[in-house]
């Protein structure tokens, strides 16, 4: 599925386009997003087609989100085309977003949110045990830590380390022959 960019209360007849911006407001040329420079107007337009019947307007203009944008969340501005080629000045009819695009198809934010969070940047590692009630971040990265890091025992303590080899949080533990027991980390 794709997305689709709607106009949907457009006077029937016209000839209207969209403007994609990205999240820091810069056009989309139809190759990449830049800041905007009004010289380059014809590029940012993004032609829309009137659904029609018999002849006759129905006032609902549509595209199809352009497939080659990554992932990401858009809005889009339109405008009504006077001349006989998008110009600035045009004018500016309506606007619409935010779209969630995954890349591939329009998402309603869960996916472009999640990729965003775990994909945008580097998780420090910890440098103590968090407290009870831990932020995502801080459980996901205990467990990683430990998993991917030196992570000791013996028979009195447990411990796991940065990665640097230095301990960030033990347990005690204990095994009378019956029943073994591992402490809060602390």
């Amino acid at each position: 599925m794709s997305g689709i960019i709607e106009l949907t209360s457009a006077t029937a007849g016209s000839t209207d386009y969209a403007v994609i911006h990205n999240a820091s407001g810069q056009c989309w040329n139809g190759t990449s997003f830049e800041s905007f420079n009004g010289a380059n107007w014809s590029n940012y337009a993004l032609p829309l087609v009137e659904d029609r019947f018999s002849g006759n307007g129905a006032g609902y203009y549509k595209a199809s989100f352009p497939g080659s944008i990554s992932a990401g969340r858009y809005t889009f501005t339109f405008y009504q085309q006077f001349g006989g080629s998008p110009a600035f000045g045009d004018l500016t009819i309506g606007s619409g977003g935010p779209m969630y695009w995954t890349g591939s198809n329009e998402d309603q934010g869960t996916v472009v949110t999640a990729l965003s969070l775990f994909n945008a940047t580097a998780m420090p590692e910890l440098t103590g045990i968090p407290g009870p009630t831990p932020t995502l971040y801080q459980a996901l990265m205990l467990l990683y830590m430990s998993l991917r890091n030196i992570h000791t025992a013996s028979s009195i303590q447990e411990t796991i380390s940065n990665d640097a080899g230095t301990g960030i949080t033990t347990a005690v533990i204990g095994d009378n022959g019956t029943l073994y027991t591992k402490g809060k980390y602390s």
